[in-house]
């Protein structure tokens, strides 16, 4: 009687167990990955002076996608199977160097950016079992840059035409975009340590481009020296527009107008992580 009774409770006590994993819950996540750049294309040119007649150019392709990606992640699974996540991803880009120029008599410049992201990205999960220890996932969503800033830096020499003295010109500044949706997708895979702690790792694409709207110069030095405020505010600062005419950028207090341009921040990369479910 004793033992028929102990098993009546053990099943009840498995049922009730497979039940609650059925049910799914809440977890959060934390992962730290690195994306590289992925379906590059023109961001500059690459041009070398090898006489006062000849000269080489060649595109510089790439994207801005490539850096370091740390996200804290909030998921709920409706079941074993279905569920939602939440990503806080902070991003950090990797250097990219956009334009080269170097000349025969010692001349040149390089320009290098690198910037920063918060993103928000709100995906839907598609999951093998949770029973299991090993399992594998779908993930797909969007992405959206709510924060950041890119900063630039251009190092150049110059000789000056009537003296012949060569200087050395230090340019640095920052770029904004405007607010812009970007698509993701992720193919992962989970061990499950026991009922609550887990370890992922993912692969991750990304597919975002943003349009730039302004360009400010935070510095300027010429041999060491500050030279910003002797610049009017239509060299040092550029708003990105969608359309000018012959009156645009007629005065020199104001910032000078350009055309608008969308930066492509396309990557595909890997993170790994670990989860903790409630």
């Amino acid at each position: 009687m004793t033992i028929t009774v102990f098993c009546a409770l053990s099943a009840v006590s498995a049922q009730e167990v497979t039940v609650s994993e059925a049910k799914g819950g809440f977890s959060v996540s934390l992962s730290l990955g690195y994306a590289g750049a992925a379906a590059g294309e023109k961001i500059g040119t690459d041009k070398d002076v090898t006489s006062a007649t000849a000269f080489t150019e060649k595109n510089i392709s790439g994207t801005y996608g490539g850096g370091i990606p740390i996200t804290l992640g909030l998921g709920y699974m409706f079941n074993n199977n279905l569920g939602l996540d939440l990503g806080i991803n902070y991003f950090m880009g990797s250097e990219v160097t956009s334009d080269i120029t170097t000349t025969f008599f010692g001349d040149g410049s390089k320009t290098t950016s690198k910037g920063y992201q918060i993103r928000v990205i709100p995906q839907i999960v598609i999951s093998t079992s949770t029973e299991e220890a090993l399992g594998f996932y779908v993930k797909t969503g969007v992405l959206l840059p709510v924060a950041g800033e890119t900063t630039f830096k251009v190092d150049a020499t110059s000789t000056s035409t009537t003296t012949g003295v060569q200087s050395a010109i230090l340019v640095e500044g920052t770029s904004a975009g405007a607010f812009s949706f970007g698509y993701t997708g992720s193919l992962g895979t989970s061990y499950r340590l026991n009922d609550n702690l887990s370890l992922f790792g993912e692969l991750q694409g990304i597919n975002l481009r943003m349009k730039a709207t302004s360009q400010t110069w935070t510095s300027y030095t010429v041999d060491g020296t500050d030279m910003l405020s002797m610049l009017p505010v239509s060299e040092t600062t550029i708003n990105y527009v969608d359309e000018l005419t012959a009156t645009s950028n007629m005065v020199a207090t104001e910032p000078t107008d350009e055309l608008g341009t969308t930066t492509n921040y396309n990557s595909l990369g890997f993170s790994i992580g670990v989860k903790y479910k409630f």
